[in-house]
């Protein structure tokens, strides 16, 4: 897979997903290893019992593969390169193997409200289902001013929304799919997934979020508050990231990540 495509890139993509397959490793070893030869994204939580990351070769195209065998944080970190950016850009393909079970696929990290050192806050969780299972893909965000905005509630890619009241004003739903989509979960099938973010600048409704799946636009939500004030600042983005388990072992695998800082073509106006 090559660079990410965007529209009127000015710079570089931070990682480009033809770079994985250089790092040949197995859990538990793999904690201390890099999964890029040129950019940050490291395993958490592998200890090689409980969760275990596998690098699996046999195929095609070399993959990761995510075991969990109980519940908690495991997965792929990568760790922004330029955290002052406001937007992002990531493509990655996930396999499932499970109906019951399943991670937060995707997660990105930012400022804790309550300790501006701390990192350990998100503003997107992407999902499926309810806590972590079944079979609806999900977005979860919030809109607080000054507190965190850890899902606080969850759009469905028509763009209905439950969950918690809105606390300012209600973002606009560019584009929701005319059916609630619903990952494969054979193990057979790898789906293609994109995510855009942009946060809202202070006091100003400007924020995006962007998901398309195998090359359609599933959802787009314009005019959105999703951080609070001052708390624009990135992290890291996570794949796998956390698990329920009900029915161990569980193991979900990806592969071809690419990462950027600009807005994809396929976003609408």
């Amino acid at each position: 897979m090559g660079n990410v495509i965007v529209s009127n890139t000015t710079r570089t993509p931070v990682s480009n997903g033809s770079n994985w397959g250089s790092v040949a490793v197995t859990a538990p070893t793999f904690a201390a290893q890099k999964l890029y030869t040129s950019q940050d994204m490291v395993a958490q939580g592998i200890d090689g019992v409980n969760k275990e990351l596998d690098w699996i070769t046999n195929e095609a195209e070399p993959f990761a593969r995510l075991t969990y065998n109980t519940a908690g944080v495991a997965g792929l970190i990568y760790l922004f390169q330029a955290p002052a950016e406001t937007s992002f850009y990531c493509s990655f393909y996930q396999r499932r193997h499970s109906l019951t079970d399943n991670s937060k696929c995707f997660k990105v990290n930012g400022k804790e409200i309550n300790s501006p050192t701390n990192f350990d806050k998100s503003n997107i969780t992407i999902t499926s289902g309810v806590s972590y299972t079944g079979s609806n893909l999900k977005a979860q965000s919030g809109d607080s001013q000054t507190g965190s905005n850890d899902n606080a509630f969850n759009y469905d890619m028509t763009g209905a929304k439950q969950g918690a009241a809105y606390t300012r004003a209600a973002p606009t739903i560019v584009y929701g799919a005319p059916a609630i989509f619903s990952p494969d979960t054979s193990g057979t099938v790898w789906e293609h997934y994109e995510y855009y973010s942009k946060r809202n600048s202070d006091g100003t409704p400007d924020g995006e979020l962007g998901i398309r799946v195998n090359g359609v636009l599933q959802l787009q939500i314009g005019d959105m508050y999703n951080c609070a004030d001052g708390f624009q600042e990135m992290h890291s983005l996570g794949l796998g990231e956390y698990a329920q388990v009900n029915t161990a072992p569980f193991f979900e695998d990806y592969k071809k990540v690419d990462i950027g800082y600009d807005r994809p073509s396929w976003m609408l106006p």
